[in-house]
């Protein structure tokens, strides 16, 4: 009888373990719902940018975004930085600034970026 009671705990402890680990694997999934994606604020003419630059791009990774200039073709010309980031409700934590975020802009350094569905490979020469 012992037995069966230790076997019974023993399974009960298993299936909870497993729904513990799950439920776990699902909320970092959700978080880094940025992972991947592109997001372009375009340069107004009136910006005057000069050395062929028409664009930024943002391109995120599962802890970073690098920021990247583009040109008229979106494609990079270069990287400008690379920062941490974090994803709050309906706010981006990027280093020490926390900016708005919606499901398809977002605010950085008081630019407004847009979400494409660009991959970062589409970006490259």
């Amino acid at each position: 009888m012992k037995l069966i009671k230790l076997n019974t705990k023993l399974c009960i402890l298993l299936i909870l373990a497993t729904i513990f680990l799950l439920s776990s694997c699902q909320k970092d999934e959700e978080d880094n719902s940025l992972t991947g994606t592109v997001w372009v604020s375009q340069y107004k003419a009136e910006e005057h940018m000069t050395n062929g630059i028409s664009a930024k791009a943002l391109v995120f990774g599962k802890d970073n975004v690098e920021v990247y200039y583009l040109d008229a073709n979106n494609k990079i010309i270069n990287l400008i930085t690379t920062y941490n980031y974090k994803k709050e409700d309906q706010a981006l934590v990027i280093g020490n600034s926390r900016e708005q975020i919606g499901d398809n802009y977002l605010y950085l350094n008081y630019r407004m970026f847009y979400y494409t569905d660009k991959k970062f490979s589409d970006l490259l020469n």
